[in-house]
Order: structure tokens, then sequence, then C-alpha cells
């Protein structure tokens, strides 16, 4: 019979091929981080840069127009900041040009709400250039719709308006006055992104000194969805812009601590090629603590209250907290001006102090109000796609009535990620419906339904991302018996991986050896440091042992689950030999609860290990665990003597283990 020490000494073992496992992979990332930098071309530079400075000197309205989100207000933050970057710097070459003072009060944006609709219209761009008031427009995250392409490839337009996008809608590169690099939808990149590497780009071409707008930049990158991988520069700026400066900063004096310690016992064994090295690592460390140190004087007073004065603040904090509870302004269709505003605060005096607190008051109310709708309306959804049995189709199209359509696309993912099938949501507005998709194929089948007949052009239209977009339907009848023809002719391409196991292995990398909750912890150390707690477009699943008795809030969790989208799940195990307890505290979708807890307690009795796939984390440090947080699914059971199929036997007396199955 086996012993716990063959478990605990499998379970090491286990977690040092893990942990190669994920070496690897983070090393074929790396290969790979090239793969979503792009171009900017030098004409596209000059035309904007031309036409911004001529404005300037002569006191000319400019509008700035940015979408809704998250990506189209930070990075109308970013366009404000640097234009008044570059009027500052004509007027300090000119201080008694009252033209260019004029700029400064002439500079104005426009961020409309969900009601209004997505993207500028020809309409709005030649109505704002005949009044007077505008003389240019720029463009911020607004796609580049059919609707519009005349005007802004119109040469008459040419000096008049400049359009920045990342939604792939062909190829503008022709067009000096459109910047997209997005050509065929494989550049993953934000808005802000753009702004960034643009203005890095000007800023070098034209010599002037741009403000380092990384912040927002790393804001608009987790709020899209933006591959990480190549932009991980920017992304480490932000974040110590925001907030982590302090943490980075000790973090790069231990390290230079570590290495002086190898320098001196190097030096003492004359060893001196090895000491010249750590010397030169230690002096980029200190190049790397005075970047660290000028970083840390461009916070924001308004990420000090987002973030409660909370350091070690990751992307996590921006996609799980921060992220949605400032997408809750456009979801229930809220104006957005001051939050522009709130962000453009650079001072902490008596009044911003009350604005800003006023403003997170505010956002705070307006997230509580929209998890209490979403929840509602998801209920209902996922109910009515269950009643009509439109779970297996490969596209399914729900209509929810008097609902925001800021919720649709909530409401449209949770079914995607009950279902696995693409998803569209949609509710009425000024007597069309007005929509939002999810799914893995829900761009390509669209596509394929819009190709399926000749009317469909005239039916419904589309546009955005390959897994996420929006679009409207102006003929709620016909659109349904299209849909209805199309599923019939099997025209959509078919996710088959409708499990929770076979999304999860679509959508991550999938480590191979069972471990305990001690390994998987420390799984998520190795992650965070190798990673420096960015995360690269794939994440981690570890199988992990979890038994019935490990659940500790199994009771409270059951009457939870039904009622609310993420539960807090306690999972905790002990080691039998030196009574020590891992505890982790995960934070999953309650439907995942559930299967936890029903799947734990049936493989339980059977006498054998239950194994659920775990998302590890990304910033999970040595000084501070995780609240862990995402994917949590049943893998496999297996028998507790194949667990210890590979490794040898040894004669170390049987001792009593810290779960409830029997070896």
């Amino acid at each position: 019979m086996a012993t716990v020490n063959e478990y605990l000494r499998k379970l090491q073992l286990n977690q040092k091929e893990n942990q190669k496992q994920i070496d690897e992979y983070i090393k074929e990332l790396k290969k790979n981080e090239g793969n979503g930098k792009f171009k900017i071309p030098v004409g596209k530079i000059d035309c904007f840069y031309e036409n911004i400075l001529d404005k300037i000197k002569n006191g000319k309205g400019v509008l700035i127009y940015s979408d809704y989100d998250v990506d189209g207000i930070f990075s109308c933050v970013m366009m404000i900041e640097t234009l008044q970057q570059i009027a500052k710097q004509e007027l300090d070459k000119d201080p008694n040009n009252t033209k260019i003072k004029d700029f400064f009060e002439k500079l104005r944006f426009k961020i409309p709400t969900r009601t209004e609709g997505y993207g500028i219209s020809a309409d709005y761009i030649k109505a704002a250039l005949k009044s007077n008031i505008i003389d240019y427009i720029i463009t911020c995250d607004n796609g580049t719709q059919k609707s519009v392409v005349p005007i802004v490839t119109d040469e008459n337009y040419k000096n008049k308006v400049f359009v920045f996008d990342h939604h792939a809608n062909g190829d503008f590169g022709n067009y000096d006055n459109i910047l997209n690099p997005n050509t065929d939808g494989k550049v993953e990149i934000s808005t802000g992104i753009l702004l960034y590497r643009f203005f890095e780009k000007l800023s070098s071409r034209k010599k002037i000194e741009l403000p380092n707008l990384a912040d927002l930049a790393a804001f608009t990158a987790v709020a899209d969805v933006a591959s990480l991988d190549s932009n991980r520069d920017i992304i480490e700026q932000g974040l110590n812009i925001i907030n982590n400066a302090g943490i980075s900063y000790t973090n790069a004096s231990k390290e230079i601590d570590k290495l002086g310690e190898k320098v001196v016992s190097q030096i003492r064994q004359n060893d001196t090629e090895k000491a010249y090295k750590n010397i030169a690592k230690i002096e980029k460390l200190n190049e790397k603590q005075g970047q660290i140190l000028e970083l840390a004087n461009l916070t924001r007073p308004f990420y000090k209250k987002l973030f409660q004065n909370r350091e070690n603040i990751t992307t996590k904090d921006l996609s799980f907290s921060a992220i949605p509870l400032i997408n809750a302004l456009n979801r229930l269709e809220a104006n957005s001006n001051f939050l522009v505003k709130m962000l453009q605060i650079k001072q902490e005096n008596e009044a911003n102090n009350n604005m800003l607190n006023s403003g997170i008051y505010i956002l705070n109310g307006l997230n509580n109000k929209r998890k209490e709708l979403a929840f509602e309306a998801t209920k209902n959804a996922l109910q009515a796609v269950k009643e009509k049995g439109l779970e297996k189709d490969p596209l399914i199209f729900v209509y929810v009535e008097n609902t925001k359509i800021g919720l649709c696309g909530l409401i449209a993912q949770r079914i995607f990620d009950n279902t696995g099938a693409d998803v569209i949501v949609g509710t009425d507005v000024n007597g069309k419906i007005i929509f939002s998709g999810r799914g893995n194929n829900v761009f390509d089948n669209l596509t394929r339904l819009m190709n399926f007949k000749l009317e469909a052009k005239d039916i419904f239209s589309f546009g955005g991302h390959l897994k996420a977009l929006g679009g409207s339907i102006k003929d709620h009848t016909r659109f349904n018996e299209l849909l209805k023809e199309a599923l019939a002719s099997n025209i959509f391409i078919s996710n088959k991986n409708t499990t929770e196991l076979d999304l999860a292995k679509d959508s991550f990398n999938i480590l191979e050896k069972p471990v305990s909750l001690f390994e998987y912890n420390e799984l998520s150390k190795h992650l965070t440091k190798i990673t420096g707690a960015i995360p690269y477009s794939k994440n981690f699943l570890a199988p992990v042992i979890i038994t019935s008795d490990m659940i500790l809030n199994k009771d409270a969790i059951m009457g939870k689950a039904k009622q609310k989208d993420f539960v807090l799940l306690k999972l905790a195990v002990t080691d039998p030999i030196n009574d020590k307890t891992e505890s982790i505290d995960f934070i999953c979708p309650g439907k995942n609860a559930l299967d936890l807890i029903e799947n734990s307690e049936n493989v339980s009795k059977n006498n054998k290990l239950p194994i659920f796939l775990m998302e590890l984390s990304n910033n999970n440090f040595d000084f501070s665990k995780d609240t862990f947080s995402g994917k949590i699914v049943f893998k496999e059971q297996l028998i507790p003597e194949n667990f210890l199929e590979k490794i040898k036997k040894n004669n170390v007396q049987e001792q009593k283990v810290a779960t409830s199955i029997k070896i």
C-alpha cells in the first residue's frame, strides 16, 4: 500500500515537471512577441503633425470624437494631453501668440452615449466642419464604417479629418489621414496602444517631447483584451505610473542586494569575469530604479481613489475591478465627460479631492445597478435559450425586451460561457434592434449569414472584433427567417467543443501533472515571477486534486451560486507530515462552483481522486498571496494507485493523509 511520503514526493515531482512545461511555453511565447508589432508610415505622421501644427498656430478649433468604452475614453484623454503638450511647446517658443492661447479654449471632445450610436456619421462630420467652430476632427476608436469612408478618403477632407482605429475593416494604407494597421484582424491592439506607438514615432521624428501616457494605454489594452505579448513594455510602465512604482523599486533593490552578495563572493574567489557581469546587471538595475522614480511622478490622483491607495496593482485589478466599474458608465448610457475631467486632474487639493470622491461614488452606484440588471437579464435570457432548445445551435440570437444596450454584450458572453455557441443578443432602440455578439467564430458566422442571401445586407449590419462585435437589425421578422433558413442549410462554423472542459482546452495552456493546493500556489508564484505579473495571451490551467472536504464553505456556496454570477470558494488542505495548512480563496463563476462541489463529492465517494483544472495566477508574489480567480473545471477522476504509477515505491511507513480519499 502506498504511503503519504510517496504521494507528497510525487506531488513535488509533478510541480517541477509543470514548471518546466510553463517555462517552455513562455519561451515560445517570447519568441512571438514581435508578431504584434506594426509599422507607422511617416506619411501619416507628417500629415497629422502638419495639420495639428497649423491648427495650433492659427487658433483653430479641433474636435476629438471618441468611442464610449474604456478604450475610447482613455484614448480621448491621451489625445487631449498630447495636443495640449504640443501647443504648450509652441507657446513657449512664442509666448505672446494669442492664437495659440485660443487653441486651448477651442480644443473640444465628444464621447457619445450608447443610445446615440457607435461611430461618427458622415452627416456629423459635415455639420461639425460647417459650424465655424470646428476646423479639424480626430476620431479615436470609432471604426471606419462604409458610410464614413467616402468622406475620410475624399481628397477635400484629407486635411480636415484624421482617423485612428484598430478594428479590421480593410486596408487604408494609401490614405495619409487614416491609421489602422489591423487590416486582417490579426493585429490585436487597442486604440490606446496605437496612439502610444504613434506618439512615440511622432516624438522621435519631429524631435519634440511628448508626455508618457503608458498608464492610459495600459488601461485600453486590458479593456479591449488586446494581446499584451508585444506591448509588455507599455503595460509595465503603465502599472508603475498607476501605483506600482514603490513595489517595483523595492523589488529592484532586493535584486541588487542579491547580486551584490554574489559579486563579493566571486571577487573573493578571484572569479572576476562573473563578478563584472553581475556588476553590469547592478548598473542596469540602478538605471531602472531611476526610470521607476520618474514614472512615479506621473501618477494621477484618480488612481489613488480608484484603488484606495493600494500598491501592487496588476492587469487583473484592471480587468476585474477598475474596467467593469468604469464601463458601467456606457453600459447604463450615462455621460462620460466627468470621467475625462477626473483623469486629467494632476494636483491634489480640496476641490479636486471632492470631485474625485463624488465621481468614484457615482461610478460605484452605477456599477452596482449594472450588476443587478445584468444578473436578472442574463437569467431570463439563459432560460429562454433552454426553453427554445437553442443550446446546440452554432449561432444563437436572443432578443431581450426593455434592456439597456450596454448589457447585451454581458448577456451574450454569459450565454457563450454556458453553451459554447456563438451568440448575439439584441434589444429595441429607436425602431431597430441593436445587438452585441460574442463567440469564437461570431464574426465569421455573421459574415456567412450576410453572404447567404443577397437581401441580407438590407436586413442587418455588423462590425467589430473577431470574437466581440456589435450590429443592428432593421427587420426583426426577416432576420429570424434568414437565420432559421441558414441554420437549416448548415452554413455556419459549428463549435463542437461545447463542454466546459473542451472550451477550457481551446482557450488555455493545460499543464499535465496533477498537484495539490500547495503546488498550485507555488506554480502561481513561479508564473508571476517569470512573467513579471503581466500575462501572456494564453494563461495556464493546472490539474489540482480537490476533494469534497477541502471546500470549506460548501453550504454557503450552494445558496449563493444560484443567485450570483461569481462566488468566492474557500479551499484548504493540510500537509500531514508537518501539519501545515494551505488555504486558497478562489473567485469563479457560480456554475463552476456548483460543478466543483457536485463532482468532488461524487468522485470522493468512489474513493478516487477528483482532478480539477484551475487557472494559475499571474499575481501571486512571495510577499503577498493573491485572491485567485478564473476558470475551474472538472477534468477527470484518478485511482490513487495510478497516480503513483511512475514513482518508485519505498519502504516509508504508511501515515494518515490530509484528504477524505482512503489510500
